[in-house]
């Protein structure tokens, strides 16, 4: 089970990563939902990522792909874990979204795309609900 704690606007997720619009303790790596080319290197320096591409960041893998909408879709291979945050079934037809066993989804669509590719692995609600392991 991934751990999921909502922190205002945003998550944080197993200890690391922070999701949402909120930068928080630049302990996390801070992942933004929306793409934004503005001051990418700056923001990079902050680990902040908001841009689609492949991020080695405190030995945590990140791959990030651009969805419809400019929505932004994560693949993280942290030291413990791998899953993916989804919010475009679109991001589906990457490898990376289809072997990884933990999907975190942001809204129905998604959930209906994994449903109907049948695919092993456990489908985690991104929603204001605390999870634990």
């Amino acid at each position: 089970m991934i751990k999921i704690t909502p922190i205002g606007e945003s998550y944080i997720i197993e200890n690391e990563i922070s999701f949402g619009t909120e930068a928080h303790d630049e302990k996390y790596i801070t992942l933004r939902p929306h793409a934004n080319i503005d001051d990418i290197l700056a923001e990079m320096q902050k680990k902040i990522i908001d841009f689609p591409g492949e991020y080695d960041i405190s030995n945590n893998y990140i791959k990030a792909i651009n969805g419809k909408w400019n929505e932004m879709n994560y693949f993280i291979k942290t030291k413990k874990k791998s899953f993916a945050i989804i919010q475009s079934p679109k991001a589906l037809e990457h490898d990376e979204m289809i072997n990884v066993q933990n999907r975190i989804y942001t809204n129905e669509k998604v959930l209906k795309k994994l449903e109907q590719l049948e695919l092993e692995g456990e489908k985690i609600p991104l929603h204001g609900e605390s999870t634990e392991e």
